[in-house]
């Protein structure tokens, strides 16, 4: 599924252009903004990864952030452009209550909610560099969760990016916020790593 910026609601394109024109000024100070130790501590290991040009599929080791083994995905984005979930963590699931693994992101999101993740999935694809957004999880027009979450970049065999590790952790934001739908979108810059 091809989706563009055009396609995007006035909120999320604004929240677009804000967060390329932040990664664009320089350091946005990325790791910060994460807030969550979790989310911190996943991008951490995914940065030396990457420092020391790892940042394989075959190169990551679970055991090494054991704390957040239930609150990972792996996403496989497809030659067609689908993207399907490879793996679902157990937290994961329960958030979403029912296990995602193996279905592609359509398959269990409210259809104005996954054009917003295609087309942030595929930027993270394209950039090669992080992202993390909040936003609500709806599933049939209602509220499931409200989640941090953050996508890295991993590569395959051959050096294409195909796949991108997540980290989704529970938010409880304030009724304000609530009201806005998507809270953040946040770009890294290739002076956050």
């Amino acid at each position: 599924m091809l989706v563009k910026e055009s396609d995007l609601s006035d909120t999320e394109s604004r929240l677009w252009h804000q967060a390329k024109e932040s990664a664009a000024a320089g350091p946005t100070g990325f790791r910060n903004r994460l807030e969550d130790r979790g989310l911190q501590q996943f991008f951490d290991y995914w940065r030396r990864l990457r420092k020391n040009y790892d940042a394989a599929k075959s190169a990551f080791d679970p055991l090494e952030i054991p704390a957040l083994l239930g609150h990972l995905q792996i996403f496989e984005i497809l030659a067609n452009g689908r993207i399907r979930v490879r793996l679902s963590g157990i937290h994961t699931n329960e958030m979403i209550g029912r296990d995602v693994t193996g279905q592609f992101i359509e398959d269990h999101i409210e259809f104005n909610h996954v054009k917003l993740r295609y087309f942030l999935f595929n930027e993270v694809k394209k950039r090669e560099l992080p992202l993390f957004y909040t936003d609500c999880v709806r599933v049939g027009h209602k509220d499931i969760f409200w989640s941090r979450r953050l996508l890295t970049p991993v590569y395959d065999t051959a050096g294409e990016c195909r796949y991108l590790y997540s980290a989704v952790k529970l938010y409880n934001p304030s009724d304000e916020e609530k009201s806005a739908g998507l809270i953040d979108i946040v770009l890294s810059s290739i002076h956050d790593l």
